[in-house]
């Protein structure tokens, strides 16, 4: 309340400042007047610091006494729109994007700092800088944000989390080459770590489910980023053999099936996906997943007229509209 008071007497008393000059022709009092209205401008700005503490907006209600203190009367209109630029139109051009990063980034995770310290830290940049896909901030000056973000990705790996982990260990600031080195030891270390739990659980207990779950650690490892292509084919293999330990346990596991074919077709073992896949498809014969695989596997193999057979007893519903021309193509569906 107090604040919106000082601002009223500190528009009041500028607005007053030109018909005082024109009446009087004397500097005196119009410049009193204009004293008058900066120091309750700077009133209002202290009392909105008190309540609000240390914001980003502050800077800019700072530069608004400014302008109002440096340029009598006109200054007033000109911190007016800066201030609608700043808590208006500045918030609407930063919304979308910038607000599902800031989601993002400031989502708490288990074993880390909890998201308020995040968060205090966007509420000091939000005005300074606005969003920029992760790639960009790798890329761009902000040796700060670049912390931030590579912290952030770290705490999951993957592909794409990886690439942009290796961008950020060319870059030139040595604080940042480091940080992301560490990010890369630190998430490799992670799926080893998770690796080793599922190898001793999957020895101990031995469930379908337990080598599954194993089969999916080496899969993900592998097409990661972070190992080498030779070094990647191995792991592959490693799932693959998890897969079939886990079916010769339990066949019924459509998604396992899934999941092995798909490791099979990446090491280029394109007959023993069929076969899997044979076996697959006589058991849920109207399975879109694992019946697109079998074509997939069957055109690669030049195997034309098996494409149409995989497909034939596939049904539209549910599948996206890429899947439906591939399905009427093959099948002259209507």
């Amino acid at each position: 309340m107090g604040e919106m008071i000082l601002a009223i007497a500190g528009i009041a008393l500028e607005l007053a400042v030109a018909p005082a000059w024109f009446a009087k022709r004397s500097l005196p009092i119009p410049l009193g007047l204009h004293l008058a209205a900066t120091a309750s401008f700077a009133g209002a700005l202290l009392i909105g610091m008190a309540r609000e503490g240390r914001t980003s907006s502050t800077a800019a209600r700072l530069y608004a006494v400014f302008i109002i203190g440096f340029f009598p009367c006109v200054g007033l209109p000109a911190a007016a729109f800066m201030m609608a630029c700043v808590t208006g139109l500045g918030k609407r051009l930063k919304s979308g994007l910038y607000e599902d990063y800031e989601r993002y980034i400031t989502q708490e995770q288990p074993g880390r700092a909890s998201a308020a310290k995040f968060e205090n830290l966007l509420r000091e940049v939000r005005d300074e800088v606005s969003f920029e896909p992760f790639i960009d901030i790798i890329r761009g000056y902000d040796l700060r944000i670049k912390v931030k973000v590579i912290e952030k990705l770290s705490q999951e790996v993957s592909r794409h989390h990886v690439t942009l982990l290796k961008e950020a260990i060319k870059d030139p600031a040595p604080e940042i080459r480091f940080t992301a080195a560490g990010a890369l030891l630190k998430a490799e270390d992670e799926v080893n770590r998770n690796i080793d739990r599922a190898m001793k659980v999957a020895r101990q207990r031995g469930t379908a489910q337990d080598f599954a779950d194993l089969a999916g650690l080496y899969r993900r490892y592998a097409e990661s980023g972070l190992l080498e292509e030779r070094l990647a084919l191995y792991y592959l293999s490693f799932a693959c053999d998890a897969y079939q330990s886990s079916l010769d346990l339990n066949t019924d596991q459509p998604e396992t099936f899934v999941q092995y074919a798909r490791c099979l077709i990446l090491l280029g073992r394109n007959e023993r996906a069929k076969e899997t896949l044979d076996r697959a498809v006589r058991l849920w014969p109207a399975h879109a997943e694992l019946s697109f695989l079998r074509a997939e596997v069957c055109f690669k193999s030049g195997q034309i007229a098996e494409v149409h057979r995989s497909l034939v007893a596939v049904k539209p519903e549910g599948l996206g509209e890429a899947e439906k021309e591939v399905l009427q193509f093959w099948t002259n569906a209507p």
